[in-house]
């Protein structure tokens, strides 16, 4: 559900490219799950749970930073 709120937001942004969207938000998830993985374990162990499930808090990451900008194409000279 959370991650349904973020795709109906963004989708209706200038220039919304949806694969490249949801790869970057997976990314940022994976980063944020990771941070929260080592904070959480602080010299205990860590599950297959732990690493295989996201939670709701590693998707509060900044999806709206590229979504709307003009991307160039083509070669810089």
């Amino acid at each position: 559900e959370h991650c349904k709120k973020i795709f109906k937001r963004v989708a209706k942004k200038k220039n919304f490219g949806n694969g490249r969207f949801v790869r970057t938000l997976l990314e940022q998830a994976w980063l944020k799950q990771a941070q929260r993985i080592i904070k959480e374990a602080e010299g205990g162990t860590v599950t297959k749970e732990d690493l295989t499930n996201f939670k709701v808090e590693d998707f509060d990451v900044n999806v709206d930073k590229n979504i709307g900008k003009e991307r160039k194409l083509g070669f810089i000279r």
